[in-house]
């Protein structure tokens, strides 16, 4: 049984290389030039750890295709709330305070909520995104992945960084020439994609470079979700207590699904 409800769903309902393997400690880095890349990558952004946003996003599913308005804000590493929302109203609300995800669907009247460290985000939309990786790419900070082994090689006209654990690839990040991240590839245990991530634009924001454009699409290709920008706000006051929904008046709470 599903706990969250998908959000094509709700959206349809409203609109009617191989290398050494480093063993343990300190990760290794093949060539050596791979842990500066990773240094310089991770610095961007580093003190970006507040924001709120508003924008626009499509959601694809086979030959579905549906829109909607959608609000975010993030406290980074491990908080998020997205709003979805029609004529200026919520229609379905989806928070992760760290610890516990809840989704507030004002569609059927249902409130859902579990636990997890890292929930992915499967129940809610077409494709195992873990909710700490889109709190960093909504702040335009690369997600990294633990790992034990960095492999740096030229890819057209950039290069290609991938992070291997235990032998196994957990990420390929393609960056262009200057080390802006053009698209980004995430795999599970199994080795099996979990994800893309690819950046269709950026804008300055307060000195912070952001992703203003940004499309997440499943294994096959089909399934997408773009999100557009409008408005974007840096290190804003947030309150913690945002992160933490509760069953509006007129919502039932499905049991089975709080665990």
């Amino acid at each position: 049984m599903k706990l969250f409800f998908p959000l094509l769903t709700l959206l349809i309902l409203l609109s009617g290389c191989g290398g050494l393997m480093h063993q343990l400690g300190a990760p290794f880095y093949r060539p050596s030039r791979a842990q500066t890349v990773l240094s310089e990558i991770g610095a961007r952004n580093a003190d970006l750890n507040t924001y709120k946003g508003i924008g626009n996003v499509r959601l694809k599913v086979g030959e579905i295709t549906q829109s909607a308005r959608l609000a975010w804000m993030g406290l980074y590493p491990g908080h998020l709330r997205l709003e979805l929302l029609g004529s200026g109203h919520p229609l379905a609300k989806l928070a992760y305070d760290g610890e516990r995800l809840y989704l507030v669907s004002h569609a059927d009247g249902r409130f859902y909520s579990r636990r997890g460290d890292d929930p992915d985000l499967a129940g809610f939309i077409p494709m195992d995104l873990p909710a700490r990786d889109l709190i960093a790419l909504l702040a335009a900070r690369i997600p990294i992945p633990d790992f034990h082994f960095a492999e740096l090689r030229q890819h057209k006209e950039g290069w290609a960084l991938e992070l291997k654990r235990w032998a196994k690839t957990k990420a390929i990040l393609y960056l262009d020439s200057a080390l802006n991240l053009q698209r980004l590839e995430r795999y599970n245990v199994s080795e099996k994609l979990m994800y893309r991530a690819e950046v269709l634009g950026t804008r300055n924001v307060d000195g912070h470079e952001i992703y203003s454009a940004l499309r997440l699409t499943g294994p096959d290709r089909i399934d997408q979700i773009e999100i557009d920008l409008d408005r974007y706000w840096a290190n804003v006051p947030v309150s913690t207590e945002k992160f933490i929904l509760k069953p509006a008046p007129e919502t039932e709470s499905d049991p089975a699904a709080d665990r």
